[in-house]
C-alpha cells in the first residue's frame, strides 16, 4: 500500500472520528436542553442557537398559548408553541435600581401612588439569557483575556469610585464592567471581554449572557392589563430569575458558579 493511499485511510478514519465526536456532542447537548425545558417554569421559552441557545420569559406568551389550546380542537391548531413566543409578543421588564426607590408619602391619594409607580417602572428590556457553549479554552487564552482585563480595572482604579460600582470588582464571567468605563479606558483599543465558566459534565466552556445592567436593579414584569400591576407581588420576577439561571448553571455541570461574584 502506498503512502498517498495511507494518508486517505488516515484522514477517512480522522474524519469519521470527528463526525461521530460531532454527533455524539449533538446528543448530549439536546439531552441538557431538554432537561433545562423540564426543569424551569413553562413561562420560559428555550431556543437553540448556533452556539448553544437563549431563554426568554414571557408569561404572557404562555397564557395565550394555553389560551389558545383550550379553545381549539386538536385536529385545527395550526399555531405552534414557538409562535406565541416571538420577538413582538415578549413581554417587556423594567429594570428598576432598587437603591432609587423612594418611600410613598402617605398624604399621597391612590392616583398619586399609580402616577408615580407607572413613571418609575417604565419598560426597558425584556428577561432573557444567552448561553454560549464553546471548545474548552485553553489556558493560555484564559489567561490572556483575564491579563487584558485586569489592566483595565487597573487604569479605572486609579481614582476613587462609589461602593455602589460593585461590577468593577466582578470576575468577569457574570458581571463585566458597564462601557460607562470607558471614559477611564480611552487610551486602549480594547474594553472587558467575557470569561467563561468551565462545565465539568460535558468538558466545555460556557459563556452566561444576561441584561440585568447592574447587582443593584431587579425585573418588575409589564402587565399593560392591569395598571397596578406593580402591587403583584408575581410581577416581581427577580426570584424567578435567578431560580431559573440557577437550574442552567447546574444542569451544564457549572459547580462553581454564583449569581453574585
Amino acid at each position: 500500500m502506498n503512502i498517498l493511499k495511507i494518508l486517505l485511510i488516515t484522514i477517512s478514519i480522522m474524519a469519521c472520528q470527528f463526525k461521530a465526536s460531532a454527533q455524539n456532542d449533538t446528543k448530549v447537548l439536546d439531552s441538557l436542553y431538554e432537561e433545562i425545558e423540564f426543569l424551569i417554569s413553562e413561562s420560559w421559552y428555550l431556543e437553540k442557537t448556533k452556539q448553544g441557545f437563549r431563554v426568554t420569559f414571557c408569561r404572557s406568551c404562555m397564557e395565550n398559548y394555553n389560551s389558545y389550546i383550550d379553545s381549539t380542537d386538536f385536529f385545527s391548531r395550526e399555531l405552534a408553541r414557538s409562535d406565541f413566543f416571538l420577538s413582538p409578543h415578549i413581554d417587556s421588564v423594567s429594570y428598576y435600581p432598587i437603591l432609587s426607590l423612594m418611600p410613598i408619602p402617605r398624604a399621597w391619594s391612590k392616583q398619586k401612588r399609580i402616577d408615580y409607580y407607572t413613571d418609575f417602572y417604565k419598560p426597558n428590556d425584556v428577561l432573557q439569557f444567552n448561553i454560549t457553549i464553546e471548545k474548552k479554552w485553553k489556558e493560555e487564552k484564559y489567561d490572556a483575556v483575564l491579563k487584558k482585563n485586569n489592566v483595565l480595572k487597573d487604569a479605572i482604579l486609579k481614582e476613587p469610585l462609589y461602593k455602589s460600582n460593585e461590577d468593577i470588582f466582578s470576575d468577569y464571567r457574570f458581571w463585566l464592567p458597564r462601557t460607562y468605563w470607558k471614559k477611564r479606558t480611552h487610551q486602549f483599543n480594547y474594553f472587558f471581554e467575557r470569561l467563561p465558566y468551565t462545565s465539568l459534565t460535558i468538558n466545555k466552556s460556557i459563556l452566561i449572557e444576561h441584561n440585568k445592567p447592574s447587582f443593584f436593579c431587579e425585573p418588575m414584569l409589564i402587565n399593560r392589563n392591569d395598571p397596578e400591576f406593580f402591587y403583584k407581588k408575581e410581577n416581581h420576577v427577580e426570584t424567578e430569575r435567578r431560580r431559573t439561571l440557577k437550574v442552567i448553571a447546574l444542569t451544564l455541570g457549572i459547580h462553581d458558579y454564583q449569581i453574585v461574584n
